[in-house]
């Protein structure tokens, strides 16, 4: 995950939408601080679909430019006595002024749970994504006529297991990503191979229950990275073992409140003797807050620690991000979405940095049952190096959503 960056990984247009507050919330529980209730749920199925057509009118460096998104999703799950299982697929396809179609993503997952007794749970997912960023994006070099066309794939095995006071959720993960060509204005093409690797691992989260609200927990985890070939900079591949060790506590408060935060270390040892150890300080946190039925709050804070991307130097990149949203039903028909944005990357063996900020508000406003009116406003800034005057992109978007009605929606 050459010197200049095609897909930089600091997509800075925030997604506005609730998926983001789920996105804050999820890291909180990866590791399920406490077991699970005894209680099973009941069993069914349910199917739910959705189509968003959008017009966006983006002004960045470049000028202005018009761009048509289409997003399909549909979703199918199903519970049992002892657990449940789902299935998603979901897609972005842009249409540019110049008529040229870009699949900007592609993704599908499948993921179940299944619960032996009250004290052992099994869980596991799969997905799956094909992705290409915006050419014209801040995040990508000038010069760039299609940027790289990334496929990844990654799946977890989880087994959680109850102490009393204490429980233990072993896990295991591999993934495989593969970079696509970069496509220059000027009739060049960068291979992005280089970058092309698998990963695997697995970890260990121990927890006590303090409190009935509050868990301290510790995390461990060892993985291996091992790349196709040789990186073009260096000559040699990139493989590297990566051990992390994290401690923190967790917080739940009668659905209102989840929270967690955690800090620890990582180290990088490469597996090519002339390249040093790399110790990275990890800082992880989450939150959300649902006071009442009305106002949503999503906050986080991650690390990561991979590989340096298509097209750039460095040995690896190493990230800190924070960020935070927000939804605000204002009545049965109007909700208010906001959202903000900071990430900051260094790579390894260079003295190359990124930095970016990025923040966005948006409006729903509920037509009928089915069809859901949107406006967004997106800002976003990149800077490649700290002396460097930042790119910025400015995103105004109208569209409209169909979805299954439910139950639940308001009716006319």
């Amino acid at each position: 995950m050459p010197t200049s960056a095609a897909p930089r990984r600091l997509r800075l247009r925030l997604g506005l939408a609730a998926a983001l507050l789920a996105a804050g919330a999820a890291p909180a529980l990866a590791g399920e601080p406490w077991p699970a209730a005894a209680t099973p749920p009941l069993s069914g199925t349910d199917l739910d679909w959705r189509l968003a057509l959008r017009g966006a009118w983006i002004a960045d460096g470049a000028g202005g430019r018009f761009e048509t998104l289409t997003i399909p999703a549909v979703t199918f799950s199903r519970e049992t006595l002892r657990g449940g299982y789902s299935v998603s697929a979901d897609a972005e396809i842009a249409l540019g002024e110049a008529g040229g179609i870009r699949l900007g993503a592609l993704r599908a997952g499948l993921a179940g749970t299944y619960r032996l007794d009250a004290l052992i749970g099994l869980a596991g997912r799969l997905d799956l994504s094909l992705s290409q960023d915006d050419p014209d994006a801040p995040a990508d070099p000038a010069g760039t006529a299609a940027a790289a066309l990334v496929g990844s794939a990654a799946g977890e095995v989880t087994v959680s297991r109850g102490f009393g006071r204490f429980d233990a959720v072993l896990r295991a993960s591999a993934s495989r990503s593969v970079h696509g060509e970069t496509t220059r204005h000027d009739g060049a093409v960068i291979d992005n191979s280089d970058q092309d690797n698998w990963t695997a691992g697995a970890g260990l989260r121990l927890g006590y229950r303090v409190t009935p609200m509050v868990a301290a927990f510790v995390d461990g985890r060892a993985g291996y990275q091992l790349y196709d070939v040789a990186s073009p900079t260096y000559l040699v591949r990139l493989d590297a073992a990566d051990y992390s060790l994290r401690a923190g506590l967790a917080a739940r408060w009668r659905g209102v409140l989840e929270a967690e935060a955690a800090a620890g270390v990582n180290l990088r040892r490469f597996a090519e003797p002339g390249f040093p150890d790399l110790v990275t300080t990890l800082y992880d946190a989450s939150l959300s807050w649902r006071p009442d039925e009305t106002l949503t709050l999503g906050a986080r804070v991650s690390t990561a620690v991979g590989a340096p991307g298509p097209e750039e130097s460095g040995l690896a990149r190493v990230a800190y991000s924070a960020g935070a949203d927000l939804r605000y039903q204002a009545n049965a028909r109007l909700a208010v979405r906001g959202s903000a944005g900071w990430s900051s990357a260094s790579f390894a063996g260079t003295t190359r940095s990124e930095t970016g900020f990025s923040a966005g508000a948006g409006l729903d406003y509920l037509l009928n049952a089915g069809t859901t009116l949107t406006a967004d406003y997106a800002y976003g800034a990149t800077s490649e190096d700290a002396d460097a005057a930042p790119d910025i992109e400015h995103r105004v978007t109208f569209g409209v959503t169909l979805a299954r009605p439910h139950r639940a929606a308001m009716t006319d």
